[in-house]
């Protein structure tokens, strides 16, 4: 039998809860990476995702019969034999460290670092675990056969993090003013999003292709193919491929391969000028003696003999040996220092911002769109026309 009772709430909780563990993840590795930076960033991206999280919570709890007694986990979870139970405590233990994490990144309060760093590692898995859960409360009904299948969990999962990474850029741009985001840092969450969209297009185009291969086997195949239909021709189609393909998955692709190549732009044209130095250094290492200050100096200059004098310069200066060991020593701390900072302007600043929001639209039309198509009612629609009233 068909199951039908899914509203839009636990779609949105799905793409919340999975949008927030993802977020949580993707702040704690910048910590992690680089305490001393970013700080902005990764606090108010931790608090975001604690939001996120606790908001997709009580969505889900709104679902029950009697919503008021889900907040009383003992007696409402008490059986560990459901996916439910397994979700609602790992949800509850991540909200628990996401929110103490949030706090101590506040700049007022100070904790030893060691306390950050675990809770931060403690966050990284049940991030990832509230991630997977999402995929896995929807695959737990056989009911619906769209559904039942191990790469629904893997899609939600890396959507998840794209969404996550994506959450964390928007903060980002946000803290650009005070704050802004490292060079390292930004490359890191570039090349994310180059490899999660392109890993999420994978398992999108195999998850929709098992779907449809399933046209001709058995009653549950024909009604998985249905579904997949649905979003591919149906009049679910629109929304599948401008809202999740193009917007949410071409367009952060496209932003960030631009960011990466204007970074690698960046680089080039600054090493540029510091080779040239190099190089004219290394054809002339000894540079010309300073005038002397009074007549007198240049009497004695001129009174002694050049083969008399010369010597004892170059034992002086000796540019042999000191100009090596002071580039050496300039190589060694560019190369501790860590990437600079600049304030982003003009496209800098907006591109990745409208990549990041095209992610989140993406992620979260996918939600809709898998359960819309599982359960063959167009919940997109009825969404729109309840909140319109």
């Amino acid at each position: 039998m068909m199951q039908t009772v899914w509203g839009w709430q636990p779609a949105l909780y799905l793409f919340l809860g999975g949008m927030g563990g993802g977020c949580f993840l993707t702040a704690a590795i910048l910590y992690l990476k680089d305490a001393a930076h970013n700080r902005r960033t990764v606090c108010a991206s931790m608090w975001a995702a604690t939001i996120s999280l606790a908001v997709g919570l009580l969505l889900l709890l709104a679902e029950l019969i009697t919503p008021v007694r889900g907040l009383m986990m003992w007696q409402s979870f008490s059986h560990f034999t459901s996916w439910m139970t397994f979700g609602a405590w790992g949800a509850f233990a991540a909200i628990v460290v996401f929110g103490l994490s949030a706090i101590f990144a506040t700049e007022k309060v100070k904790v030893p670092a060691s306390v950050r760093r675990t809770l931060a590692i403690i966050g990284i898995v049940l991030g990832a675990f509230v991630a997977v859960y999402t995929g896995m409360l929807l695959m737990a009904p056989a009911s619906v056969p769209f559904w039942n299948t191990p790469l629904l969990p893997l899609l939600f999962t890396v959507s998840a993090f794209d969404t996550g990474v994506a959450l964390v850029e928007v903060m980002a741009a946000a803290a650009a003013r005070k704050d802004p985001l490292a060079a390292d840092a930004k490359r890191f969450l570039e090349r994310c999003v180059v490899v999660l969209v392109l890993v999420e297009m994978v398992v999108l185009a195999a998850f929709m292709v098992a779907a449809l291969a399933g046209s001709g086997s058995d009653a549950e195949g024909a009604t998985a193919a249905a579904s997949a239909a649905m979003l591919v021709e149906g009049p679910l189609a629109g929304w599948f491929w401008v809202l999740l393909v193009a917007a949410g998955l071409a367009l952060p692709l496209a932003v960030a391969i631009a960011g990466l190549a204007k970074s690698g732009r960046d680089e080039a044209s600054e090493s540029t000028p510091l080779t040239a130095t190099n190089s004219a250094a290394a054809t002339n290492p000894v540079a010309a003696p300073a005038p002397s200050d009074t007549a007198a100096d240049d009497k004695a200059s001129t009174a002694v003999a050049p083969s008399a004098q010369l010597p004892s310069q170059d034992a002086a200066v000796a540019p042999s040996t000191q100009l090596p060991s002071q580039d050496a020593a300039g190589t060694e701390a560019v190369a501790a220092a860590p990437s600079p900072a600049t304030k982003p302007t003009g496209l800098s600043r907006w591109l990745p911002l409208v990549g990041a929001c095209g992610a989140l639209a993406g992620g979260c039309a996918l939600r809709f769109l898998v359960l819309a198509a599982g359960v063959h009612a167009n919940l997109v629609a009825d969404t729109i026309i309840a909140l319109i009233g």
